[in-house]
């Protein structure tokens, strides 16, 4: 068996200009913010054993996770900040994180993505 080797495996990191005028850095999720991000998504459905039967709005999930990934001078700029900022503005950068974040969408075996979209349409359960 091969030896697992991330020691290449470098961030996705990349600068952008927020509506306010300032520079921040937009990094892909950590596993941190990839368990915050799947939690809060999971607690936007109503579940009855593996079926979704209600699926509430994501918008908060999507906001704690553009929170966990937006940086200002090396730190997250937090959810107080985002709140002031345009809903379109948080959702290209939402989308942006998912591009560059590969795992935050991953399957486990059995289970379907967890994914907010497929929430929606009543596909799989919840995989964290």
């Amino acid at each position: 068996m091969d030896m697992l080797d991330f020691s290449g495996l470098k961030p996705h990191v990349e600068p952008f200009r927020g509506p306010d005028g300032n520079m921040y850095e937009l990094r892909s999720a950590t596993a941190a913010a990839t368990t915050a991000y799947r939690d809060a998504i999971s607690n936007t459905a109503t579940w009855d054993g593996d079926k979704v039967v209600k699926v509430n709005s994501s918008f908060g999930a999507e906001l704690l996770l553009v929170s966990w990934c937006v940086f200002n001078a090396g730190n997250p700029v937090g959810v107080d900040l985002l709140n002031g900022w345009p809903p379109e503005v948080i959702e290209a950068l939402h989308k942006r994180i998912v591009d560059v974040s590969p795992g935050l969408h991953s399957t486990k075996a059995g289970k379907a993505p967890l994914d907010p979209k497929a929430l929606k349409n009543g596909a799989g359960g919840p995989s964290s």
